[in-house]
């Protein structure tokens, strides 16, 4: 009797330890710290119009103000892709605010 006494015991020490631990890490409050996505255009809320100023565009897809816009930031923007390739001057894959400036009027439709 004894020995089938142990073996449910220890089975139910297990099964409460991991309800404990499930328990614990299923209602594990917040530290305060937000993690940051890989691609942070991809959780905007809106992308910017074709009537926005430039500045204003490149502000929304390059929220972390690193400086410049990559094909990732602006893929959410159907049809700029051509713009984009046209004012990458040197073809790193970045436009700058100055490169930008000249793919939103592309884009834009005010430079064909």
């Amino acid at each position: 009797m004894i020995s089938t006494i142990r073996p449910a015991r220890l089975a139910a020490a297990v099964l409460f330890a991991g309800l404990g631990a499930v328990a614990t890490t299923g209602f594990a409050q917040s530290t305060g710290t937000t993690a940051v996505p890989s691609n942070p255009s991809a959780t905007m809320a809106a992308p910017p119009g074709k009537t926005e100023a430039p500045d204003v565009a490149f502000k929304k897809l390059d929220p972390s103000a690193k400086g410049y816009v990559s094909k990732e930031d602006a893929a959410q923007l159907q049809g700029f892709d051509t713009a984009f390739q046209r004012a990458d001057a040197n073809k790193d894959g970045k436009l700058t605010p100055s490169e930008f400036n000249q793919a939103w009027a592309i884009y834009s439709g005010s430079m064909k």
